[in-house]
């Protein structure tokens, strides 16, 4: 009887062991969908860091050079000017709080795992709204040097 109830001590222990690190698992691996999900967001916006800048210069020769109606001009590189200030700074904010100085994913407990993870869920709305302040910026100023 008694190596009875040690069987269902343990299997009942290994169950509630597999079941956490199946949670843990998974509050891992959503963990990493979310990262993934976060750089390749700024993967996809980095690149047309450069272009941001081309544009901000052409508009200001317009600024410089038009006399009439350079205030639309002007308002355009200031949207370039703080999208490329939006994309610096969601960059450091990111790099202080989920790479520089931060443990590994394996170490961290399941709990630190969930409130990283809901960050992240942030992160992903940051950037997304970095991403629209780049494009939208880039494409009035691609309009404005059009006309």
């Amino acid at each position: 009887m008694k190596l009875i109830k040690t069987h269902w001590s343990l299997l009942i222990f290994l169950s509630i062991g597999f079941l956490s690190c199946n949670n843990d698992s998974d509050a891992r691996k959503q963990y990493e969908e979310n990262y993934d999900e976060v750089l390749r967001i700024h993967d996809e916006v980095m690149p047309k860091m450069g272009e941001l800048n081309a544009l901000s210069m052409k508009l200001k020769e317009k600024i410089d050079t038009t006399s009439n109606d350079f205030q639309k001009y002007q308002e355009a590189r200031k949207d370039l000017e703080n999208a490329h200030d939006f994309m610096m700074d969601w960059m450091h904010d990111f790099s202080d709080n989920y790479v520089r100085n931060q443990p590994a994913v394996e170490e961290l407990s399941e709990e630190e795992i969930i409130k990283k993870n809901q960050g992240l869920e942030e992160e992903i709305e940051k950037v997304n709204q970095m991403k629209k302040a780049v494009n939208s910026s880039i494409e009035n100023a691609r309009s404005l040097l059009i006309d």
